[in-house]
């Protein structure tokens, strides 16, 4: 188990900021950023498409970006897009 997550009768939780709980954003946007954290590296970069990110939150792509917008807006993360030959 790692340091970053809580672990109680064989659940495995989540942790978020304190802080990112006061802002008001929607909770799609606090579970997108669960999601995110459970991707994180080491390097502290996440690269999930937004297509498996969809998939997690069980919700369109289109309902993804405009959670990520609400997280860049209050300054959880920081968006730098890719894009692969295929």
């Amino acid at each position: 188990m790692s340091e970053d997550y809580l672990e109680i009768e064989g659940y495995t939780y989540a942790i978020l900021p304190e802080w990112i709980l006061k802002t008001g954003i929607s909770d799609r946007s606090l579970r997108l950023f669960c999601v995110l954290y459970r991707h994180l590296g080491k390097n502290e970069k996440v690269w999930p498409s937004r297509r498996t990110i969809g998939e997690e939150l069980h919700c369109s792509t289109s309902s993804v970006d405009r959670a990520v917008k609400e997280l860049i807006d209050i300054h959880a993360v920081s968006v730098e897009e890719r894009r692969r030959g295929n």
